[in-house]
């Protein structure tokens, strides 16, 4: 059985490192479904562990009710295509963190407390007065890179469902990464889990968002029977 190389790299693009669950910070191995993981709650990739070369944390997590079947394949090129219709806007890093709020520790509230005649306490969370809710005194400072990105709320449908770009920028990622030119596409939900085949060893999952009418979809991306 081939094994991946450099797994690490294709893992961490899935996951998300400040995720409010330890556990979905990092890969680890999914002992319910004997495989490893890597997910930031809204897309994630599983891959069987025996063609992976290390070792991973175990843990449980639930996996998302299948629904909707159906036998598509997504080529490359579809992907491409949809993407060169989305709206591209210019790329930006950060070469200065921001400055966190030390009153709400980055949090942007605070409680509020406050004892009436009859000796009652009353709590409430609100915005911190310091930074009125942004959870930082000076925002992260940016510099233009000169190359150009798809919108972060670019929306493309697929058949049933809606994702954000970004969203398929992961699945498009994978197929590069795994030399994979097509995927089939085995459930299409419109509010639930949907699943894409790599290979028999590899799937993704991505859950769509819940599209209403004030979205505007920027491309349909074209699926082979």
């Amino acid at each position: 059985m081939k094994k991946i190389k450099n797994e690490a790299e294709l893992l961490n693009k899935f996951c998300d490192v400040f995720h409010v669950k330890p556990l979905l910070r990092t890969p680890f191995l999914n002992t319910e479904y004997n495989e490893v993981w890597s997910t930031d709650g809204r897309v994630f990739i599983g891959i069987n562990p025996e063609i992976l070369t290390k070792e991973y944390p175990k843990g449980e997590h639930p996996f998302p009710k299948l629904e909707f079947p159906c036998e598509k394949t997504i080529t490359i090129e579809a992907l491409n295509k949809a993407f060169n219709s989305c709206p591209m806007v210019d790329e930006e890093v950060v070469v200065e963190d921001a400055v966190e709020c030390e009153e709400c520790d980055g949090s942007g509230t605070v409680y509020w407390e406050y004892t009436d005649n009859h000796g009652n306490t009353h709590e409430r969370l609100m915005d911190c007065p310091i930074c009125n809710g942004e959870g930082e005194i000076e925002p992260c400072k940016t510099k233009k890179t000169g190359k150009k990105i798809i919108a972060e709320d670019t929306v493309v449908e697929v058949r049933n469902a809606h994702f954000f770009a970004n969203q398929l920028r992961l699945l498009k990622t994978a197929m590069e990464y795994l030399n994979a030119d097509t995927v089939k596409m085995t459930h299409n939900d419109p509010k639930g889990a949907n699943e894409f085949i790599i290979s028999k060893d590899i799937r993704i999952i991505i859950m769509p968002m819940l599209f209403d009418y004030s979205f505007s979809c920027s491309a349909k991306l074209e699926l082979v029977d």
